[in-house]
């Protein structure tokens, strides 16, 4: 790997959806990234070469996006799923931290995600980063422990809980409704939430047909810009993205 000169970003989970734009991102940036993957290959390193090796030299910050997903159709709520889906998330994030705080010389950042899964799901209540959650359900639990892995190492200057979340929140409907229009096709039709509880189970159904009003309080009180502040103008972006091939690094 070349030594960039504003350093290596290490990605836990880098090749899933999100890790594969954030990858790109800062590759167009300027940046040298190392994805930890449970495969080997080119700029990639597994867990336990992690775990053995520490921090790549110059490693500048650190992002933890690891989780097994959560809505795959084709796996069953079992206990076992369940477990994976713990493990992926919390284990991993235990052993970013872990490595950091070993490292001689600390990353200037560490970031972890988690997920708005830890607040309670309502149709009335708004919540912020200081609102209680996490013990609602399996969810509640599971961000609560994601969360508690990463708080071994926090920055000195923000650190804490940021609500990675846009200005305005809006239901699915609001959403179907914005990313069609932005596609120019039709709107999607309902599904019964019947039928999403049979077929994902109630924990994972709680998720798709219930919600949260989740406001980012924090990040619009450290004066964070969005560019795209509202779904209609996140929807414009991704039907323009839609159609610009990304080439593989």
């Amino acid at each position: 790997m070349s030594q960039s000169r504003l350093g290596t970003v290490l990605v836990g989970g880098g090749s899933g959806f999100i890790g594969t734009s954030l990858t790109a991102q800062l590759r167009k940036r300027g940046y040298d990234v190392m994805i930890v993957s449970r495969k080997p290959g080119p700029y990639r390193m597994t867990w336990s070469e992690l775990s053995q090796s520490g921090l790549p030299k110059n490693t500048t910050a650190v992002v933890g996006l690891s989780g097994q997903n959560v809505l795959d159709p084709l796996r069953r709520w079992t206990p076992g799923f369940r477990q994976n889906v713990w493990a992926s998330r919390v284990n991993s994030t235990r052993s970013l931290a872990e490595v950091i705080s070993a490292a001689p010389v600390k990353p200037n950042v560490f970031v972890s995600i988690s997920g708005v899964g830890f607040y309670e799901p309502s149709e009335t209540a708004e919540y912020n980063e200081e609102s209680a959650g996490g013990e609602a359900d399996y969810m509640g639990r599971l961000c609560t422990a994601w969360e508690e892995a990463a708080r071994g190492v926090e920055d000195a200057g923000v650190s804490g809980v940021l609500n990675g979340v846009a200005p305005q929140p809006v239901t699915n409907g609001e959403f179907s409704a914005a990313l069609a229009g932005a596609l120019h096709r039709p709107g999607v039709i309902p599904l019964p939430a019947a039928a999403v509880r049979l077929a994902f189970g109630e924990t994972r159904a709680r998720m798709m047909v219930e919600g949260q009003r989740v406001l980012p309080r924090r990040p619009l009180q450290l004066g964070f810009q969005y560019r795209y502040p509202d779904i209609e103008s996140a929807c414009r972006e991704v039907a323009r993205l839609r159609y610009t091939p990304v080439k593989p690094y």
